[in-house]
């Protein structure tokens, strides 16, 4: 995902898999800083929520891993609530946030 010409192919894809409700990119900022939106399939209050929600979620998991494992890093997180999924892709450059209602499987 490091490169932004690929970036809008990659979320046309990710939106043509199925319910999908957010779809937020933001650079991958150092801890304290500011994530820039880089790009974004919904409202910029909807956009705000996510990322101060999310980017602190996505901090503390990576230093959990790290607190773990010095030479490990995360690839991805993953959340599943009854509703919706949520996964949080980080990148060196970026990092990606899908929110969709996944399907029922019965």
């Amino acid at each position: 995902m490091s490169s932004l010409v690929n970036l809008d192919e990659r979320i046309q894809l990710i939106q043509s898999k199925g319910k999908v409700e957010a779809v937020v990119v933001v650079e991958n900022a150092e801890k304290g800083r500011v994530q820039k939106v880089v790009r974004t399939t919904v409202s910029q209050e909807q956009t705000t929520k996510i990322v101060n929600d999310l980017i602190p979620f996505l901090q503390q998991s990576q230093s959990l891993v790290k607190r773990r494992d010095e030479q490990d890093e995360l690839g991805l997180v993953r959340l599943r609530s009854k509703k919706r999924e949520v996964m949080i892709i980080p990148d060196p450059s970026f990092v990606m946030i899908v929110i969709h209602c996944p399907t029922e499987t019965s």
